[in-house]
């Protein structure tokens, strides 16, 4: 017996539009302090940094095993 798999396009993207409801106040607040703070300014420029460290270690990270965290993740 096999079971029906639980995902897809349309679940992903519903998830997608709730974290984008969900952290839209927040993202909305970071744009206003970047853009009216002279001290912020620079806050542009830390999104694409991260994204790109992320992806110079993508390959590093997968070829990591998942280990047990068990409750060092609560």
């Amino acid at each position: 017996m096999t079971r029906a798999r639980l995902g897809g396009p349309a679940v992903a993207l519903v998830l997608m539009g709730l974290l984008a409801a969900l952290f839209a106040p927040t993202a909305a607040w970071l744009a206003r302090t970047w853009q009216g703070h002279p001290y912020y300014g620079h806050g542009w420029l830390v999104p694409g940094v991260a994204a790109a460290v992320a992806w110079r270690a993508r390959a590093r990270c997968a070829e990591l095993e998942p280990a047990d965290a068990g409750l060092a993740l609560v």
